[in-house]
């Protein structure tokens, strides 16, 4: 996989500053999903993006809460075992494709020294 992305952080005040961020994911192979005796040939992407904002709190304290959210998606080209035949036509494709996502959050304080 190559990932190629970019984060911006602006400061907001002396204390505050919020930060974002992107990727985007170039995913050259995601194993045994895209055999025949799978899912078949894939299409595969993904996208990751962050957001957070980073506080200080007095000369020994700072505070950062941040959220995310990825997400790597498969567009099967039809040629897997398990793509094709589930309605008893083996000459359509049943299975399109699959989206897997994540989103999550965190709360961090450091001591500063």
């Amino acid at each position: 996989m190559i990932d190629p992305g970019l984060t911006f952080r602006l400061p907001v005040t002396r204390m505050v500053a919020v930060s974002v961020g992107g990727r985007g994911m170039l995913i050259t192979s995601a194993g045994s999903i895209q055999t025949g005796a799978s899912y078949g040939r894939a299409k595969v992407y993904g996208v990751d993006a962050t957001a957070a904002i980073d506080v200080i709190l007095g000369s020994r304290f700072a505070l950062r809460f941040a959220g995310d959210f990825t997400q790597v998606g498969f567009d099967f080209q039809g040629v897997g075992q398990l793509s094709n035949g589930l309605d008893g036509d083996l000459k359509t494709r049943d299975v399109g494709g699959l989206a897997d996502r994540s989103i999550g959050g965190s709360a961090t304080l450091a001591v500063l020294y």
